[in-house]
């Protein structure tokens, strides 16, 4: 026996996309100010965010894991990028601080340490600026790899986005990524990143209404 309510057909769920190109341009757009000074850097945060939800978003509506999965990669490169690249900047007040203070004030460093020229100063300054020149460029090396490894990760997830949507400005916007990051110790670089994040609000803009379907 069937019963009646057995038979009746299941609601439509909303498409997820409408949001998504919300999500995602906005978040573009905020992550395109992380040049303004102060409040850029939240704001850029604030931005990943969003395009993250927008990434889920999608790759729940098309039924494709990798997108959000290889997204969140990418964002967590990302960030040991950023952590890097903040370990820079606190190593580099650091060698400047060390480079003021006295011998005598430093542990290790008594007065049978100090060179008999008076010249402790610029010995300890020296030696500090060669040992921190040498991290510094091993970690620098670090978060150039970690911002490639980071582009390459988003590529994938963009490759899928374009391939279900159907919209191939994903697969440029991922192709000026990598470009970018492998040039990002040039100034060429970091324009190549800039048209790609501009490139990003026009791709998420674009995403249709409703799932386009399968070719």
């Amino acid at each position: 026996m069937v019963f009646p309510f057995m038979s009746m057909p299941r609601p439509i769920q909303p498409s997820k996309l409408p949001q998504a190109k919300v999500y995602g341009g906005v978040g573009s757009i905020l992550v395109l100010l992380a040049i303004l000074p102060y409040i850029g850097f939240v704001l850029a945060i604030i931005g990943l965010v969003f395009i993250l939800i927008a990434l889920k978003y999608i790759s729940d509506e098309v039924g494709e894991p990798k997108i959000f999965r290889y997204a969140l990669y990418s964002f967590i490169a990302g960030v040991v990028g950023s952590v890097l690249l903040s370990a820079v900047v606190l190593a580099a007040l650091m060698a400047v601080f060390i480079g003021q203070v006295p011998a005598q004030m430093i542990p290790g460093l008594g007065p049978t340490a100090i060179p008999p020229n008076g010249m402790q100063q610029e010995w300890i300054f020296r030696d500090g600026f060669i040992g921190f020149a040498i991290a510094m460029l091993g970690v620098l090396i670090a978060i150039w790899v970690s911002l490639i490894i980071s582009a390459i990760f988003l590529k994938t997830s963009y490759n899928a986005v374009a391939k279900h949507l159907g919209v191939g400005l994903f697969s440029t916007v991922a192709i000026l990524y990598i470009v970018g990051a492998v040039l990002i110790i040039f100034v060429i670089g970091l324009l190549i990143i800039f048209v790609g994040l501009i490139l990003q609000i026009v791709a998420f803009f674009s995403i249709p209404e409703s799932k386009p379907p399968s070719p």
